[in-house]
Order: structure tokens, then sequence, then C-alpha cells
């Protein structure tokens, strides 16, 4: 157990970073420059709620590749969020998040400016003090990985004016890595090649603002 805030800085250099197995009690910042490859791996990080993120992460490396060869150059793998006023913030390019955990955000569970991808993850519980927000916030796009049998095991909580997606169970069980409790009466939808986020039209989902 970490009890403080977690600075990787811009004067980092490397091939990769690798954080694995933390419990940081505070907040984590990502932002090295000359580093090309990011993987966070068990780490769990408990931030008050009053902080900009729990955990940020901003673009790595001196040049951003093209987003369609970019994926998983940062990735978070089996970890657990707890807490900020935005959960995780995306600020990198490529970054793929599996078999997380992303609660208790003051607004967002994720916000991001770039491209991203997630794979069985559970992102809800936030915005419980009447401020709004919800599960995703993003500029760009959200790739969903589905399971080798084709079943979508993403979990995304609804915002207060998008009326239009229903992954989010709010009966999970508080499972880390796969996740088996997901929605049933989703089932259908699943079956005829629908994803569970189903992104509203502009204003409304995916493109909505915390005012």
């Amino acid at each position: 157990m970490l009890n403080f805030d977690v600075e990787i800085g811009e004067h980092v250099c490397g091939a990769a970073l690798e954080l694995s197995g933390l419990h940081i009690n505070g907040t984590l910042e990502i932002a090295p420059r000359d580093v090309t490859r990011v993987r966070l791996s068990k780490v769990a990080v408990t931030a008050p709620r009053k902080v900009t993120a729990a955990i940020y992460i901003d673009e790595i490396g001196t040049k951003i590749p093209a987003p369609a060869k970019a994926e998983g150059r940062v990735s978070l793998e089996e970890c657990w969020v707890r807490g900020g006023t935005v959960g995780v913030y995306l600020n990198a390019v490529g970054c793929v998040l599996r078999r997380c955990r992303v609660v208790q955000a003051g607004t967002f569970g994720v916000r991001a400016n770039a491209d991203f991808t997630i794979e069985a993850c559970t992102i809800g519980d936030c915005a419980k003090s009447g401020v709004g927000g919800g599960g995703i916030l993003t500029r760009a796009g959200v790739k969903e990985v589905r399971a080798a049998n084709g079943f979508n095991e993403n979990r995304v909580q609804t915002d207060a004016s998008d009326k239009d997606y229903s992954g989010y169970n709010p009966d999970c069980n508080g499972c880390v890595g796969r996740c088996t409790c997901m929605a049933l009466p989703q089932i259908d939808a699943i079956l005829r090649g629908e994803g569970l986020i189903k992104w509203a039209a502009q204003g409304q989902g995916r493109w909505q603002t915390i005012q």
C-alpha cells in the first residue's frame, strides 16, 4: 500500500514502463515523454473524490502512431480504480482496458480524448452526488472487444441524458478478472450482433458535456 500520490513524469525514459501488484491510496499520473509502451497490471488506485482523476495517462513517446497501429501501446489489465472526479482520464492514443473495474467517480468513470478499447470491463457506480456523469465520456470512439463466444462482457453505466444504451448491471458481485454475471436480459440483442453500448445522437451520449 502506497499512501501518497505517484507521478511518473516526463523525464522517465526507456522502451517500456510496467507497474504491477500495487495499491495506491492517492492518485497515479503517467506522463513520460520517452517511453513507447506502458502497462499497468493488477494496480488498484483509491483516490479522493475531489481530485481531477484517480489515474491520468498523458500521451507517451515522441512520435504518435496512427490510431490503426497504436492499439495496446498503453494497457490497463485487471486494475481496480475507485474515486476521483474522473476515474481514468485517457489522453493517449491506443489505450486498452482489459478486465478492469472503474467505480465511484464523481462524474465519469472514463474520460478520453482519443480512441480506446475496453474488454470485459465494468464501469459504473459513478455520478451519485447529483452532478452530471456516467460511465464513459469520449471525444473519439470506444471499441468493444467480444469474448471468443461472441458475448460482449463490458458493462457500462448509462448517464442521465442518454436513454439509448443499457450495458451496466448494478447487481454485479464485485468480481475482478473474468466476469460472468452479465445482464442476461440483453442476451437477445447480443445474439443479434448488437453491442451493449448503443451510442445515442450527438449531445445525448458520446458527445455529452458535464454541465
